[in-house]
């Protein structure tokens, strides 16, 4: 640490807070007609302690603790949270997808890159289908 340059290490503490603040502000927006309802910073502190559940802990479990947490604080139903996050990961998985799409425009890429491409794209295919689906049954679903 001491041979660390400071203005870096400041500066990339400075991005990894503001990342997470866009992660919040982006998460309120997908509870969409009653993002008003959610409390900012509530949402935020969720958002933080989902990253250090997944610093410490595999699988991803941060992201059901954000869920959990958040269904706590929020007073709402935990599965209604986890939704937005399972949407927000879709999200997030297609922008990457736009983001290879675009850089295969402009240079040539690993076979790799290409073929795990493909088999993300058709994963998210297979769950954006699903959750329309499922979004259709919405009166059925709790009968189950």
């Amino acid at each position: 640490m001491r041979q660390a340059n400071m203005w870096l290490l400041g500066a990339a503490l400075l991005t990894f807070l503001l990342t997470q603040v866009v992660k919040a502000i982006r998460w309120r927006a997908l509870f969409y007609p009653e993002h008003r309802a959610r409390r900012f910073g509530n949402l935020l502190s969720v958002v933080y302690v989902g990253q250090m559940v997944n610093a410490a802990l595999p699988a991803r479990l941060g992201e059901v603790a954000r869920a959990y947490l958040l269904g706590r604080l929020e007073t709402i139903s935990a599965a209604y949270a986890f939704g937005t996050i399972v949407l927000e990961k879709a999200l997030d998985s297609l922008m990457l997808l736009l983001a290879v799409l675009v850089l295969s425009l402009f240079m040539p890429l690993p076979t790799w890159v290409k073929g795990s491409s493909l088999v993300v794209s058709g994963g998210m295919v297979a769950m954006l289908a699903l959750m329309t689906v499922l979004s259709r049954w919405q009166g059925r679903l709790p009968a189950w």
